[in-house]
Formats: C-alpha cells, sequence, structure tokens
C-alpha cells in the first residue's frame, strides 16, 4: 500500500516537471517566433510595430528586474539577510546577458524598419538600453559592497539610519514600478508629473547625503558602516536618474517626434 502512494507520488512529480519544461519550451518557442517575424518581414511598417511591441514588453521586464534586485538588496542589507544579498548579486550578473539579448534583437528590428523612422528612434533606443546597463553597474556597486559587510558579520545599520532611509527606498520602488507601467502599456501621460516626482526624491537623497557627510565629519557611528550608507544613498541617487532617463528615452523612442 505505502510502495503504491510512493509510485503515485513519484508519477505526479514527473508529470508536473514534465508539464513545467513544456510550458517553457513553448514560451521559448513564441519568443523565437516573434524574433523571425521581425527579422524576415519584408514589411517595415510591421517590423517597427512588432519592434516597438517587442521593446515594450522587454524592456518594461528588465526595469521591474531590475526594481525587484534593489528592493531585495534593500532587505537584505538592513535585516542583514546574507542570502538574500547573494540572491540579489547572482540576479545582477545573470541580468546582463538579458540586456545584451533583447538590446541585440531589437537592434536587428530597428535596422530593418524605414531608414527615417531607424534615425529617429537609433538615438533614443540606444540611451534606453544605456540607462538599463548603468541601473545594473550601480546595483552591482551597491549590493558587492553590502554583502561583503554582512557576510563578515560587520556593525549592522543603525537604527536611526535604517529608518530615515525606509521611506526614500519605499518611493524609490513605487517610482520603478509607475515607470514599468508606462514602458509596459505605452502610455506616457502622466511622464512629466513621474519626472517631477524623480527629482524631489533625488533632493531627498541629496539631503540624506549631506547628512551623512556630516556625520562622517564628527565621527559618527562606525567609520566603516557610515561610508557603506553613503555609497548606498550615492548609487541610489544614480538609480534614481537612470530610471528617468530611462522613462524619458522610451518615451521619445515609442513616439513620434
Amino acid at each position: 500500500m505505502i510502495a503504491m502512494f510512493v509510485m503515485m507520488a513519484v508519477v505526479i512529480v514527473i508529470l508536473i516537471r514534465n508539464q513545467v519544461t513544456f510550458r517553457k519550451k513553448k514560451q521559448a518557442e513564441q519568443v523565437d517566433e516573434a524574433f523571425t517575424v521581425m527579422v524576415r518581414s519584408n514589411d517595415p511598417a510591421e517590423v517597427w510595430n512588432f519592434l516597438s511591441a517587442h521593446y515594450a514588453k522587454y524592456v518594461s521586464q528588465l526595469l521591474v528586474e531590475a526594481g525587484n534586485i534593489y528592493d531585495m538588496l534593500i532587505k537584505g542589507f538592513m535585516t542583514e539577510d546574507i542570502r538574500m544579498l547573494r540572491k540579489a548579486a547572482h540576479k545582477v550578473d545573470f541580468e546582463k546577458e538579458n540586456i545584451k539579448k533583447y538590446r541585440r534583437r531589437e537592434l536587428l528590428g530597428l535596422r530593418r524598419c524605414d531608414q527615417a523612422i531607424s534615425m529617429e528612434k537609433t538615438t533614443w533606443f540606444h540611451l534606453a538600453y544605456n540607462s538599463l546597463e548603468q541601473l545594473r553597474y550601480g546595483l552591482k556597486r551597491i549590493v558587492e559592497p553590502c554583502k561583503e559587510h554582512v557576510d563578515n558579520n560587520f556593525n549592522p545599520l543603525p537604527e536611526e539610519w535604517k529608518s530615515e532611509y525606509a521611506h526614500v527606498a519605499e518611493k524609490i520602488n513605487e517610482l520603478t514600478l509607475q515607470i514599468t507601467s508606462m514602458i509596459k502599456e505605452t502610455d506616457y501621460a502622466d511622464s512629466m508629473a513621474i519626472t517631477q516626482e524623480c527629482e524631489a526624491v533625488s533632493r531627498q537623497l541629496s539631503q540624506l547625503r549631506d547628512l551623512q557627510l556630516e556625520r562622517l565629519r564628527k565621527g559618527e557611528g562606525s567609520m566603516h558602516v557610515a561610508y557603506l550608507y553613503l555609497n548606498l544613498i550615492q548609487e541610489s541617487q544614480q538609480f534614481v536618474s537612470g530610471i528617468k532617463h530611462l522613462l524619458r528615452a522610451s518615451r521619445r523612442f515609442s513616439h513620434h517626434a
């Protein structure tokens, strides 16, 4: 009786794994098929329509992943969760290949669009993907020292500093999600308002940076932790600048000037 139940459990596990594998294979085939349509079509208008949809889908995916990594590394650092920080570091490295892959595919499509459109959009296309690259570099510059700090059991971040940063981190996550939604839906009606919010958060980070520099001058807390927190603030400010530039480039890429 027990053997029968074990056998049934094994069969169920195998079926589930096969179903997951099949689903992933079908998804990959759909991506390849869509890419094939873009590079083989002889209609420049069709190529542009597909390219626009492809950009909206995958650039928004890349941005949402950058936002997830940022959220993960902040939480990992604040809670001294080394496993979370290691996972964030792994994801940062993995995203390098995704950015390269989608950039390469879409660049092939852009070259097959109408020449006027291609010339108009090329600059914004590269600015968008350069912004994604800068986001990834910034995340790496945050996660590596944070991971090393926690892994070596150095002094934790003071509760006061955690508290003052929590609101800003939450706002950065909100802005990332809002910009992701705009790119995915190709709806930039609120882009100016979001740009202004990005600038407001950047000013908040400047205030935190100045406060932290003052703490360093006074010798408050562990110097190692103080400089690490300062790095977090400065790189987060660059992250906000990156998502703002990505929003601008995506808006210009998706719409005719």
